[in-house]
């Protein structure tokens, strides 16, 4: 109502994130495209949230290609904030993401053991960098991707071992939304162990 620009913005960006995190794609491209529009170009806060909604909606297609560039971009713009929340959040979607791409190859055709390396490497660059700058840890989080690639490399009773001590508490933290992921990991891993 008062239109104020930078906070339309910046809300826009927000209700992308959101859309993208309930699948709305719909949603997620109108208040990103909103959000570029409106933002101006040192509006660091709200181009790098609505350039990682981008980067992540990309590679969530499996297009590293064109999210790179908006990876890129979200990076910069929130290192010109000094925003190691989202400095964070960067480096573990990509863990993320690169985490489910493993996961697909091994439900879709074999194991992708260079996918799993680099999800590896970006699960562990995360964590450390959240330890360096002192932020809170979400451990679990962590640990169920731990497991999802453990999945992922055709370990499944290690994957199994990992979901049964960390899953309960990674969903307390915020992850009850991947419910349906989990399980149906669980449920994967107990058939190639033999339950």
């Amino acid at each position: 109502a008062a239109r104020l620009k930078p906070l339309q913005a910046l809300s826009a960006a927000w209700l992308a994130h959101l859309g993208y995190m309930h699948d709305d794609f719909d949603d997620m491209a109108k208040y990103l495209a909103l959000a570029l529009q409106l933002a101006a170009p040192d509006h660091h806060a709200a181009r790098a949230r609505a350039a990682l909604v981008a980067a992540s909606g990309y590679h969530w297609a499996n297009r590293l290609d064109l999210a790179q560039p908006w990876y890129t971009r979200a990076r910069e713009h929130a290192g010109a904030e000094d925003d190691e929340a989202l400095l964070s959040s960067v480096t573990f979607m990509l863990a993320c993401h690169r985490c489910n791409h493993a996961s697909r190859a091994s439900v879709f055709g074999g194991v992708d053991n260079a996918e799993a390396h680099r999800a590896q490497a970006w699960l562990d660059a995360s964590f450390n960098f959240d330890q360096w700058v002192g932020a809170a840890a979400q451990d679990s989080f962590v640990c169920t991707l731990r497991a999802q690639l453990y999945s992922a490399e055709q370990q499944h009773a290690q994957a199994l071992a990992l979901y049964e001590i960390h899953l309960h508490h990674a969903e307390q933290q915020g992850l009850a939304h991947m419910r349906a992921v989990h399980l149906a990991d669980q449920a994967w891993c107990r058939f190639h162990t033999g339950d």
